[in-house]
């Protein structure tokens, strides 16, 4: 009698995984010390089943869950798992996932994060280090003359169903100066406002017989960032 060679030709043509490689292996070894047609059938149906059949566990994903509670560790060929998106992740296509004849899970990415509003700051910056979606981080400064009332970084996270940053949104308020101080023998421009914003100017003239000594006007500026000061202080004689 001649002895039967093992079916590779059902195996040289094929691309396998190790799962593959290893099942190919045994089915060869079993083979050769095997008689029965029957159980070399068999053998090959086995084999094949292995090789093309089961899925494993579906991956783990970072953007969504299985919509049902997952119990079984192998899925049949053909199986098709729905999903959902996590919180603050949209979805953008089919979100199901779908174990395929090569024994692997085959899906596309169907959730995207979501993305918070567009900042907003009167009078300032807004500093987008990435972008505006979930997780992402934006600063704020305020323009010459102004102070940040408010955090001055913010957080897009997940809120209620959507996304929103983390802390309200801060102000740019316009620094001010108090009233700028009387001269003897003279007064200046500014009449009898309460404050003075910033940038803005009196200007100082003496009265009759008597000269100014140093600059004849003052300007509201910032003093370290924080405070308004009248600059510079007039003197007279």
């Amino acid at each position: 009698m001649h002895s039967q060679k093992a079916p590779l030709a059902l195996l040289e043509g094929s691309t396998f995984d190790r799962k593959g490689e290893m099942a190919a292996l045994l089915f060869s070894r079993l083979w050769k010390v095997s008689n029965s047609t029957l159980f070399q059938i068999m053998l090959v149906t086995v084999l094949l089943a292995t090789v093309f059949g089961d899925c494993g566990p579906p991956p783990k994903l970072p953007f969504a869950s299985p919509i049902n509670p997952l119990y079984d560790t192998e899925f049949k060929t053909g199986t098709t798992l729905k999903y959902t998106c996590h919180p603050g992740y949209g979805k953008i296509n089919s979100s199901r996932l779908i174990c395929d004849a090569k024994g692997s899970w085959n899906y596309s990415i169907f959730c995207a994060k979501k993305r918070c509003r567009n900042p907003e700051l009167i009078n300032g910056i807004v500093e987008v280090k990435k972008d505006l979606l979930l997780g992402s981080t934006i600063e704020f400064s305020c323009s010459e003359g102004f102070f940040l009332i408010g955090s001055t970084t913010s957080r897009c996270q997940i809120q209620g169903k959507g996304v929103d940053w983390s802390d309200p949104l801060p102000e740019c308020v316009i620094a001010k100066c108090e009233p700028p101080p009387d001269t003897r023998n003279g007064k200046h421009s500014g009449g009898d406002r309460e404050f003075y914003p910033y940038a803005s100017s009196v200007t100082y003239t003496c009265n009759h017989y008597f000269s100014l000594i140093g600059n004849a006007s003052i300007s509201c500026t910032v003093e370290n960032k924080t405070i308004g000061c009248l600059e510079p202080t007039p003197s007279d004689l």
